[in-house]
């Protein structure tokens, strides 16, 4: 199994401004594979929204639930072969998130998928997200 220590963007404000390129006011988000908190950390501080991450590895959802309490952090334990090979293969997105969302924000998450993985991730996505909502994501 993978270990990710975590990519931290030094471009401070470079995932809001030129990545997500969205007016996040009064939006809800939902943050799929946050990482060690890219996203939420280039949000200027003055928009309101709010913030949901899910993350398949465990110790993402510690370090940044006690960074930032104020925003939802879940530890989505969903198979994967190479940053959560424990996880559970039968779980899906809805197993662990109720709402539903105006922006799905996955970046870098299936850099290390199989097509049939990242396109049952997007399914899961799709099934959650609001009417007119976004999934913003990228591949290589």
């Amino acid at each position: 199994m993978l270990i990710d220590r975590g990519h931290e963007v030094s471009w401070r404000d470079y995932l809001y401004e030129y990545c997500l390129k969205e007016n996040l006011s009064g939006k809800h988000i939902l943050d799929y594979g946050f990482n060690n908190g890219n996203l939420l950390r280039s949000i200027p501080s003055d928009v309101n929204f709010t913030y949901t991450g899910v993350e398949v590895q465990e110790d993402f959802v510690t370090s940044m639930s006690a960074k930032y309490p104020e925003h939802n952090f879940i530890h989505f334990n969903k198979y994967h072969h190479s940053y959560n090979t424990a996880g559970n293969t039968e779980l899906e997105l809805t197993d662990v998130v109720s709402d539903t969302y105006d922006i799905i924000f996955a970046w870098n998450v299936f850099t290390h998928c199989t097509y049939e993985y990242a396109k049952e991730c997007i399914e899961e996505m799709k099934a959650v997200l609001n009417t007119n909502g976004k999934i913003v994501f990228n591949v290589y």
